[in-house]
């Protein structure tokens, strides 16, 4: 992790980068994935009022208190609170919540990955001309039909 803080009126700003170690493996051909996952990252450590702590809430009336949770459903998603009095910033919580957030839902080994053949499991990457000749059942004593002809005719011609 790296990144700095910057003070602001209201509390600090952390900007910065989180590298992690994503092991895991491709939702297509279930390769193995071990690779560092980077994520950008810019919270919000909003600085609590003294006045607000001491007096529980200052003081204010019901109607401020119901403007300041409509307020806070407002907030962005990135604000996490300062711990004693502005001194520490718990970074866990943003860690956790910034890596969860940019994990794939369904990790891929590459964005082009081919997969698994449905019929016989075999790596499209690795083989990609792979096919399997489907008859439909059917059509089934139509090909029967179709080989005792061209059986026939071959007979025929070689003669």
């Amino acid at each position: 992790m790296s990144g700095q803080f910057d003070s602001i009126v209201d509390g600090l700003i952390f900007t910065g980068r989180l590298v992690a170690p994503f092991v895991s493996e491709c939702t297509r051909c279930l390769k193995p994935i071990d690779e560092d996952w980077p994520v950008d990252v810019t919270v919000f450590f909003p600085y609590e009022s003294g006045q607000d702590k001491a007096n529980g809430k200052g003081g204010k009336s019901k109607k401020d208190d119901e403007i300041d949770i409509i307020a806070g459903e407002d907030e962005s998603e990135d604000t996490y609170p300062l711990l004693e009095n502005g001194a520490f910033a718990d970074i866990e919580a943003m860690i956790r919540d910034t890596l969860v957030e940019s994990l794939p839902l369904q990790p891929l080994c590459r964005p082009d990955c081919r997969g698994l053949c449905s019929q016989c499991g075999a790596n499209l990457n690795e083989d990609p001309d792979h096919h399997h000749d489907v008859t439909d059942i059917r059509f089934a004593g139509l090909a029967g039909l179709k080989a005792q002809l061209e059986a026939e005719q071959n007979g025929e011609q070689a003669e």
